[in-house]
């Protein structure tokens, strides 16, 4: 047997083996370590305030809200919201895009919607956002192109509208709200979404835009009913058979009918009755086992052969969805129809014009479908929703009062904080972290709004073919220039746990493969633990060094890791029950010796981990002068004196020009347009350049 994983917080180990002096290590945990004492601070303040907190949230995570924001450092979902640990699900990525092929964000829309049955879906962008203007201004930017495009599509439909506006920075504003709403948009089209609108537990689409100049948030319209009008014959919004949304019970149990006996007919019109049986009793919400039972064996008792295998769609229908007797009516019946939709959004009225025309007046739609672009950035609402029926018209009403607080607070603490903060953001740390709401990322480490650049999602995956993660990673490599990038994964995370039992939960199959991927690698380990929670926790710790090796092997990192020592890449751990970060160790020397045949570690050209400034600057050397050599071992002084000294961070002008000066007169070769590699080499490095 092997020994119990330590629960204790751990000091953090320094992930490579550091030479030289301390300026000079590139490599050296101690950039994180205030993380470690913030999260001592924070964990002490959260249990004076409520002892039993932490094993609460380790019993299970409940979160009415699904947020779907951008990754920039200045909007920290949870403390802009002050919503509490386990009160948001969160996904975050540049740009805060809902991509219809991106597995990563769809996978945790499923998770929020199926296993955690939130109540809202938030879809909160900003002004300022630098992946909208990256997009507008059209730039080349690699991988993040890619990702970007569904912005440019944004501004394609809406570009004679954008045109309009007579600055860039209205453009860039209005493109934000439009992007937001057209994300609103994406999740409503989802497969997912779109089961579950029509029944009792139904989420609500909400889009939001955060002002990082006020610190202010306030609620977008979205246009769902206009939407069904226009696209229902183009995109497959199957929950809505007559491309209406309907709400009441007798029209979702109809909906359901339907949407199960699709594609499933053996005869026009007919359906196995025991497979609609237990499709019917698995949807708990809408029908109970009893009622199920009831509706079968009178419809069969009616039928001409009662003990067919099969029955009747429309018989179905009618029993638990009766159309209501027509009546005459006239057209103050019309008005007080639409009264009573006015006070009450989502009743479905039917009512007749004449005698023999039916006609449905569909719901008007929810609160969040109605809100107008106020300018008013606390979100208040123009509308009274005192008399809403089946949706909560203040679900989002406490959120907005709680970033007023926010707001006052901080600004009474620092009046110059959002100014200050919208004029750029140069976030020091990248975080990757899981979507968990037990694991608000910059209030477990204590660090505040333009700090910490994060993207998160279902088991904190950093999957190679992955282009919502990857954009993160290059936009904060390369844009953003972090120093250190940490992979935080925790114990007792669902994902983790659904991987090693191998459940079958749809399209999150296919992003958990990863897991299970690490899970076969190690099988012989993790087969060495006695009790299901042993080998969860080691798999949680096993899935962070595996995605910390992911990033480590990521061409941009590599060679900013190669040429300037950062970004440094940590493993960390989060203990639910305890509120404790510790810091794991990533054997990244021995993967470049193991691996280096099999990946492409092209900047680390003797097979190890430059760590001091000298083999740095060799580094970039060698580097820049591949294919640039005038002649067999030497380079243009032109061209390698102006590359140089872009290259700020390691040279400075006058140690390149001074260089350059020492090594021609040692020459005996002043004037000369060319310099000798390996002297200019030995020159920064301190040594004899290895051929």
């Amino acid at each position: 047997m092997m020994n119990t994983i330590d629960n204790t917080a751990q000091a953090p180990k320094c992930l490579g083996e550091c030479k030289g002096t301390t300026e000079e290590c590139f490599h050296s945990s101690k950039s994180i370590q205030h993380l470690h004492n913030n999260n001592k601070k924070w964990r002490e303040d959260l249990v004076k305030r409520d002892a039993s907190l932490f094993d609460r949230l380790s019993e299970g995570q409940h979160p009415p809200y699904l947020w779907i924001g951008c990754s920039d450092s200045r909007v920290p979902a949870e403390e802009i919201t002050g919503l509490d640990p386990g009160e948001m699900f969160c996904h975050r990525n540049v740009a805060n895009l809902v991509v219809t092929n991106d597995i990563n964000v769809l996978s945790v829309v499923q998770y929020a919607v199926e296993t955690l049955k939130v109540k809202d879906i938030i879809v909160c962008g900003h002004y300022g956002c630098g992946g909208v203007k990256a997009a507008m201004d059209n730039k080349c930017v690699g991988i993040l192109d890619t990702w970007l495009r569904t912005v440019r599509d944004v501004h394609r439909n809406h570009k004679e509208e954008l045109d309009a506006f007579p600055t860039d920075e209205a453009r860039y504003r209005r493109t934000v709200e439009l992007n937001v709403k057209q994300q609103c948009l994406n999740i409503f089209k989802m497969n997912v979404v779109q089961h579950r609108l029509g029944r009792p537990d139904q989420p609500n689409i909400h889009g939001l835009v955060y002002d990082i100049h006020t610190g202010g948030l306030k609620e977008l319209k979205v246009d769902y009913c206009g939407y069904f009008t226009k696209l229902v014959g183009t995109d497959s919004l199957h929950a809505f058979p007559d491309g209406e949304e309907t709400m009441s019970l007798a029209h979702r149990r109809r909906n359901v009918i339907l949407d199960l006996a699709e594609g499933l007919e053996k005869e026009p019109g007919m359906i196995r009755t025991r497979y609609m049986a237990r499709m019917l009793k698995r949807e708990s919400d809408l029908f109970s086992p009893g009622e199920v039972d009831e509706a079968i064996e009178t419809i069969k008792a009616q039928m001409k052969d009662p003990q067919s295998s099969f029955m009747n769609i429309k018989d179905l229908i009618a029993y638990f969805a009766p159309m209501k007797p027509k009546a005459t009516a006239s057209w103050e019946a019309v008005e007080a129809v639409k009264e009573i939709q006015t006070l009450a959004w989502f009743a479905t009225c039917e009512y007749l014009i004449l005698p023999l025309d039916s006609y449905q007046v569909p719901a008007l739609p929810s609160s969040s479908f109605n809100i107008d672009n106020m300018g008013d950035d606390r979100g208040a609402s123009k509308h009274d929703h005192s008399s809403c029926i089946d949706h909560d018209p203040h679900s989002l009403q406490h959120l907005f009062e709680n970033n007023r607080k926010w707001r006052d607070d901080v600004l009474q603490r620092d009046p110059e904080f959002f100014e200050r903060t919208a004029k750029a953001q140069s976030p020091r740390y990248l975080w990757i972290g899981c979507s968990d709401s037990r694991v608000p990322a910059e209030e477990i480490t204590g660090l505040n709004p333009g700090e910490m650049f994060v993207h998160r999602n279902v088991a904190n995956l950093v999957v190679s073919n992955d282009i919502n993660s990857l954009s993160v990673v290059q936009f904060s490599v390369e844009k953003l220039k972090v120093k250190d990038i940490i992979v935080c994964g925790h114990y007792g995370c669902g994902g983790v746990t659904a991987a090693l039992k191998n459940a079958q939960i749809g399209l999150l199959d296919n992003w958990l493969r990863n897991i299970r991927d690490v899970c076969r690698t190690h099988k012989d380990e993790l087969s060495q633990y006695t009790t299901d929670e042993e080998r969860e926790r080691r798999l949680v710790e096993l899935n962070i060094q595996e995605q910390c090796l992911n990033i480590f092997k990521i061409n941009m990192v590599q060679r900013r890791l190669g040429l300037y020592g950062s970004p440094r890449i940590h493993g960390m751990v989060y203990d639910i029950r305890s509120g404790i970060l510790k810091e794991l160790e990533v054997d990244y020397h021995g993967y470049i010796a193991k691996h280096m045949g099999v990946f492409r570690l092209h900047s680390f050209r003797d097979g190890k981990l430059p760590t001091t400034k000298p083999e740095f600057q060799r580094n970039m050397i060698l580097n820049l002068v591949d294919d640039h050599e005038e002649e067999p071992g030497t380079v243009s002084v032109r061209y390698i004196s102006r590359m140089l000294k872009r290259e700020s961070e390691l040279f400075s002008e006058e140690e390149v020009d001074t260089a350059i000066k020492a090594i021609q007169g040692q020459a005996k070769t002043s004037g000369s347009p060319f310099v000798e590699v390996n002297a200019l080499v030995s020159y920064f490095a301190g040594e004899e350049a290895k051929a």
